[in-house]
């Protein structure tokens, strides 16, 4: 979805990975990852920031531990060996 003309959007971060973009006349944050933009209100984005941190410090505590297991790369097309 495209902006309102009326939008002012301000640039809150960014990365070789992602953006974040602002819109303080909507209240709607925008991540963008690549090609896909992601729409959040504040709490939903404050959400999806815990559960992500979360999963972080999740798998550092397994990697420190010696637990961590290995997650396999597919490439898009790949059959997943059973």
């Amino acid at each position: 979805m495209k902006a309102n003309k009326s939008c002012q959007i301000q640039t809150l971060a960014t990365s070789e990975a992602c953006n974040v973009t602002y819109c303080p006349d909507c209240g709607i944050f925008y991540v963008g990852i690549g090609m896909v933009i992601l729409r959040f209100r504040l709490a939903a984005l404050h959400l999806v920031s815990s559960t992500l941190v979360a999963a972080l410090d999740k798998v550092k505590r397994q990697h420190l531990s010696g637990r961590a297991e290995t997650v396999p790369f597919r490439k898009p097309g790949d059959r997943q060996v059973h």
